[in-house]
């Protein structure tokens, strides 16, 4: 919940959305579950902050590392092959560096857990959850729908959007890879 009252209060609200414990708990609930039961998890978020609440959410028995611009390009590279190998349960992720440095096939998971509603932004960065990888055998996306407050509501249903057609894009791929 928050009191909406018009585009001057936006940033406020991603600050409030960011700090907000009990939503990041219920986030940080369904990360665990797919992790626990071996699915590599992307979380993702456009703030650092907010990612740091989320890490601090999960459980010591759930492998976690972030991944923002506070890490040095090289390290990137280490986290992401850390997380390719499975040494790493669960990536932190902020948008940008999502797009620049996650690659890697063997992400099942993805939890959008800020809004955003770039149609090609939200593509490129669900490309390697539709890409095939062995031991995947299935991919899911997970969206949060904030729907008592205006904007993020209208942000999850411009991302819907996108994530039905990446769905039927992905089934159509499937059925003819199927087909031979």
């Amino acid at each position: 919940d928050f009191d909406y009252g018009g585009r001057s209060e936006y940033q406020a609200l991603l600050a409030a959305l960011a700090a907000d414990e009990e939503r990041a708990a219920l986030v940080a609930a369904d990360v665990t579950t797919e992790a626990r039961t071996g699915h590599p998890c992307l979380v993702l978020s456009e703030r650092r902050d907010h990612l740091a609440l989320l890490a601090d959410q999960l459980p010591t028995d759930v492998s976690a590392e972030l991944l923002t611009s506070e890490v040095r390009p090289s390290e990137r590279t280490d986290c992401v092959a850390r997380f390719t190998r499975g040494d790493v349960d669960v990536l932190l992720v902020t948008g940008q560096i999502a797009l620049e440095a996650v690659k890697t096939p063997r992400a099942s998971r993805l939890f959008i857990t800020f809004p955003f509603s770039h149609a090609q932004k939200l593509e490129r960065i669900s490309q390697p959850l539709l890409t095939v990888a062995p031991g995947k055998t299935e991919a899911a996306i997970y969206d949060y729908d904030d729907v008592n407050v205006g904007p993020l509501h209208r942000g999850y249903d411009k991302r819907a959007k996108v994530l039905e057609r990446l769905q039927r894009k992905a089934d159509e791929a499937y059925n003819g890879w199927a087909q031979l």
